[in-house]
């Protein structure tokens, strides 16, 4: 026992001797002070200990502080003994020491988030400073601390944008120069050039907002020469025409359904959100770039130069299908400035046929106000020398079905004022009050509806109206005959309805004076002829005739609407209706067209593009099936009369001509009986003690048609070429009586 106690006392002693010697040699200054017996004794003292609160120091104090660090954790740990006699209720607390010790450390970072408070006195009489607490931040320092750093970030967006500018603007000419470059044939420099414009649009039209920027690309193709390192190159011609079709196409996909205003001064100070500032951003980048494009078309168009087609195609493009959005007046000007010659050709007929769309859609009235503008001012600078097709565009108005008489016309001051009092009587103060506010929400659902105001529309329909009739009547009081003339009165025929009737007997007396002075120039024309020539036989002229068949047809339009109560004779034109029948049965010219230019409409023919063939049957219509003869009846001496010289015309007409005359007799005698027919075809002795019938006199009521025979029904049935002419005189032969 004592020898192995006495081996492990040996033992023992030598580990501590080692110990001893290594702590001597390498332990560290702080170790120093520490009792070497007493080090792995467990202790509470740590536990029950007050934690200390350290500064936080900046990196200088830090570098500073960490050349002793080791013996101010050596005092740190010597002072944990002194601080065990501190009493254990410190420990509850920590926490409130801890959060009092973050809150002086963030009153000295940042100052301006607190707010001093003043100290109150206790009841005891002793004066207790209270803690600050943080400042509370305002709506407007939000607001301002928000566009400042908006405005921060749109300018660095504009930086970047800038910068993307002059990087797109030289990658986009080294692109466009690529082209050419690549390629040298003609054809594949075409095929580079249309997939380069497939992929510029397909990237505009992905993200419209982002990728507008692009079009310049589009811009750049649509010029006469590439400039690239001092060197140009001359753009081809085809390649020219697919930038601009491309253009307008990108165009009517991306332009905005609203019409983009100029901002204000004030409203370009003013502080807006980031969204709204791209906005207009974005806004004022399709306004120049649309600008400088449509300023480049009417160049090209001015110029007359390869590429005025396409130009002028794509301005019809963009009047048809950005009406709503700006410059829309600049194109209107620009496609009827190209109408405004007396000459008419392709051209001439693209524009008149977007015109007629936009006048056929226009469902407010506003731009067919302006086109009347445009085309009373052009008329007016061009002394009336005009193609007569550019009148015609106003019988493609809508007001001519929409406007009715009494819209036209304004109410006097007096109907003003019953009105407006019979609306403001017995409301009270609060029912006035409300009666107001529901017109400013009805008001404000119409415009979120974008519903068309009545009033509106019917304002903008009469100032068209009057427009129309000024110009109207002014070609009327030409002194001398004039190519618009027959427009004119077809114009006025077709918005007979809307004429007042004061004006009436006015008219009817010019229509007169136009049907004489036809008849004079003709006799005039016809004395010419025979004296420059005997043996030539004399026909009337086509323009005279077709004069007085227009002035027949307007004078019985004018009196089929609201002229039926007004007594007003109107045989004078009966009668010269009836005294052109024989001269027409002998024109060579019945079933021409006068103007080559107009066989392009198909639709609805304009009345300068009709045969005198239709303008005549045009008038007899009119003068025998409208409600006023139906109503007033027609006397059966008169449908004699002209079955009979009708009969007489037809063995000289060619066939659609005469095929028409026999269907409009078919139809006279559905209209006054079989009575006619019977009279026509009777064999019997009928003479009166007037006489037989007198074919060369041009007057249906002395002819005595009640004697006539109407044996042309026989030979048409027997002996005429056509034979839908013959079987149209079997059945009319054979009508029941």
């Amino acid at each position: 026992m004592s020898s192995r106690s006495t081996s492990s006392m040996s033992s023992g002693s030598e580990d501590e001797v080692y110990e001893t010697r290594f702590f001597d040699e390498q332990k560290p200054s702080f170790l120093a002070q520490l009792n070497e017996k007493e080090i792995s004794k467990p202790t509470n003292k740590l536990k029950n200990a007050k934690r200390k609160f350290v500064k936080p120091q900046s990196e200088s104090e830090e570098s500073r502080s960490g050349e002793d660090s080791e013996d101010s954790l050596a005092s740190d740990v010597a002072s944990d003994d002194a601080a065990s006699d501190i009493p254990s209720d410190a420990d509850d607390n920590l926490e409130d020491n801890y959060q009092l010790q973050l809150q002086k450390q963030h009153s000295k970072a940042s100052p301006q988030a607190e707010q001093n408070r003043l100290p109150i006195k206790l009841d005891d009489g002793k004066i207790k400073n209270l803690p600050s607490r943080p400042k509370q931040l305002k709506a407007d320092d939000i607001y301002e601390s928000q566009s400042e750093q908006e405005e921060d970030d749109q300018e660095v967006d504009k930086d970047k944008s800038d910068e993307a500018d002059e990087e797109d603007s030289d990658e986009k000419t080294h692109h466009i120069y690529r082209i050419y470059m690549q390629n040298n044939t003609k054809k594949s420099q075409l095929a580079a050039a249309k997939f380069t414009m497939a992929s510029i649009a397909q990237t505009v039209l992905t993200d419209p907002e982002e990728n507008l920027i692009h079009i310049r690309k589009l811009q750049q193709l649509t010029q006469y020469k590439l400039k690239y390192d001092d060197k140009e190159i001359v753009n081809l011609e085809s390649i020219r025409q697919l930038s601009h079709l491309s253009l307008s196409a990108i165009f009517v996909d991306i332009l905005p359904s609203y019409r983009i205003r100029k901002l204000s001064e004030k409203e370009k100070t003013e502080k807006v959100s980031k969204e709204v500032a791209a906005r207009r951003q974005w806004e004022e980048l399709i306004i120049q770039l649309y600008q400088n494009w449509l300023a480049s078309l009417d160049k090209e168009i001015k110029k007359a130069s390869t590429l005025t087609k396409v130009c002028l195609q794509c301005m019809c493009i963009m009047l048809e299908r950005a009406t709503h959005f700006n410059f829309h007046t600049n194109i209107m000007e620009c496609v009827i400035g190209r109408i405004s010659k007396q000459s008419w050709d392709e051209l001439s007929k693209m524009c008149y046929d977007a015109l007629e769309k936009v006048l056929k859609s226009d469902v407010s009235g506003e731009f067919s106000l302006e086109i009347t503008k445009i085309l009373n001012r052009m008329i007016k600078e061009r002394q009336f020398r005009i193609s007569p097709n550019v009148l015609s565009l106003f019988n493609n108005l809508r007001l001519r079905e929409e406007l009715t008489l009494e819209s036209t016309q304004k109410p006097n001051k007096h109907q003003r004022k019953f009105k407006e009092n019979k609306e403001k009587k017995h409301l009270s103060k609060k029912a006035k009050k409300a009666h107001r506010e529901n017109k400013e929400i009805e008001k404000e659902m119409r415009e979120a509806q974008v519903e068309v105001d009545k009033e509106t529309k019917d304002r903008n329909n009469t100032e068209t109206l009057k427009l129309i009739f000024v110009i109207y009547f002014r070609i009327l009081k030409f002194p001398e005959s004039s190519p618009l003339l027959p427009v004119a009165l077809e114009g006025v025929a077709n918005f007979s309805h809307l004429v007042n009737v004061d004006f009436f007997v006015d008219l009817l007396d010019v229509l007169k004076s136009i049907s004489k002075r036809a008849e004079l120039d003709a006799l005039v024309e016809e004395k010419l002829v025979h004296e420059e020539d005997e043996n030539v036989d004399t026909l009337v002229p086509s323009s005279e005739t077709r004069l007085r068949l227009l002035c027949i047809s307007t004078a019985f339009k004018l009196l089929t609407d609201q002229g039926e109560s007004l007594n007003i004779d109107l045989d004078d034109f009966l009668t010269s209706l009836y005294a052109l029948l024989l001269p027409l049965s002998i024109s060579p010219t019945i079933e021409t067209v006068p103007d080559n230019s107009v066989k392009s409409f198909k639709k609805i023919k304009p009345v300068h593009a009709k045969s005198e063939s239709e303008l005549l049957f045009d008038t007899l219509n009119i003068v025998f099936f409208t409600a006023r003869n139906q109503t007033k009846g027609v006397p059966s001496t008169r449908c004699l009369a002209f079955a009979k010289r009708i009969l007489i015309c037809t063995l000289q007409w060619p066939g659609d001509s005469s095929l028409k005359a026999v269907d409009f007799v078919q139809k006279l005698v559905g209209i006054a009986g079989g009575s006619v027919i019977e009279t026509l075809l009777s064999t019997e002795d009928r003479m009166s003690g007037e006489g037989g019938y007198k074919a060369y006199l041009n007057d249906p009521y002395a002819c005595n048609a009640q004697n006539a025979l109407g044996f042309e029904l026989a030979l048409l049935e027997s002996q005429h070429y056509d034979s839908r002419v013959r079987n149209a005189a079997y059945e009319l032969a054979n009508t029941k009586r």
